[in-house]
């Protein structure tokens, strides 16, 4: 949850660091397509934020399948096929 929100304002900082320093012209005056821009900083963002939430999402379900009473996680049910896969553990 704490992830969620330092990752919202690392996407907001992003986009607005631009334009308040007004560097934002010169990226308009060299790519003037206002869209590219946006998309470029969405992927930008997306690159760097899907490793640490896929990093922070692994860590945090391996530490919490150690405190289970059981063999079996009561999570691991709720995995969908198609990640059983690339999901480690006795349970597949």
């Amino acid at each position: 949850m704490i992830a969620a929100v330092v990752l919202g304002a690392l996407a907001v900082r992003t986009v607005t660091a631009e334009y308040s320093t007004g560097m934002i012209r010169a990226t308009f005056t060299a790519m003037p397509g206002r869209p590219l821009v946006l998309a470029a900083k969405a992927a930008t963002v997306a690159a760097f934020s899907f490793p640490v939430a896929l990093l922070s999402t692994s860590s945090a379900l391996s530490s919490a399948s150690g405190f289970s009473p059981a063999s079996t996680p009561r999570w691991a049910s709720a995995i969908p096929a198609w990640c059983r896969p690339w999901s480690s553990g006795p349970w597949r």
